[in-house]
């Protein structure tokens, strides 16, 4: 389960993507991808690929098919593997100041404890307890989330990790 602050930062950069794609003309609707893998006959798509069909067509299950070992091995060295990069993690610290300062319902209650101090700092209120348990109950909530999010990551990492290494033939 993802923290309410967490989706409405997504949400945030989605609408600033948005919004940088009208400003530039382009029509926020469309996709990023485009392809006409699907619409092209299927020799131009191969001579476009530089690939071949096994000697039952499509099926691929008689004859060599695809590229050939040396093109595939030169496409990986220029290329890369073809593996799908894992985006960067965010500092575990920096999500917990996050976790406990930010929200919307953190920062009110953030705001009444501020409002609170003002209050015994001006000397028209005496009551001690109320900002002090209500700061600890927020720190203590960030903190409960932040642990439960670092867990079930470290859970899909364990899992991610437990993919096979070698190709599939």
């Amino acid at each position: 389960q993802r923290s309410s602050s967490l989706v409405i930062a997504k949400a945030e950069d989605m609408r600033q993507r948005q919004i940088m794609l009208y400003e530039t003309g382009k029509n926020p609707d469309d996709r990023d991808y485009h392809t006409s893998a699907h619409s092209t006959d299927l020799k131009t798509l191969m001579e476009s690929q530089n690939t071949k069909l096994g000697k039952d067509g499509p099926a691929c299950r008689e004859g060599s098919a695809g590229i050939e070992i040396a093109e595939a091995t030169t496409l990986r060295e220029v290329c890369g593997k073809n593996k799908i990069t894992p985006p960067q993690k965010e500092n575990i610290w920096v999500r917990l100041v996050k976790q406990i300062f930010t929200g919307i319902f953190n920062v009110l209650l953030w705001g009444t404890v501020l409002v609170e101090g003002a209050l015994i700092y001006t000397g028209n209120s005496d009551d001690l307890v109320t900002p002090i348990i209500l700061a600890s109950v927020v720190v203590a909530a960030g903190l409960l989330q932040w642990w439960t999010e670092l867990k079930a990551e470290n859970l899909m990492d364990a899992l991610s990790n437990m993919q096979a290494s070698a190709p599939v033939p």
